[in-house]
């Protein structure tokens, strides 16, 4: 049996490649974002959308969120 965080790494792959497959190219990313949020969500999946992160460098200095 997979560990659970390589199941929901592999859902989640899965369904990108999914949506990809049928969307095709083209789009503005957020129609991807919200295409695959929506497609988790239909799954039973809690995603949320845009959430921020604080990225700090090694000595703690934060980069960006």
């Amino acid at each position: 049996m997979k560990d659970p965080i390589f199941q929901l790494c592999d859902t989640i792959r899965e369904t990108a490649f999914s949506l990809l497959t049928y969307l095709r190219h083209g789009h503005l990313k957020k129609v991807y974002e919200n295409g695959l949020v929506n497609r988790l969500r239909k799954q039973g999946l809690q995603a949320e959308q845009q959430f921020p992160l604080f990225v700090k460098d090694e000595d703690g200095t934060v980069l960006g969120d």
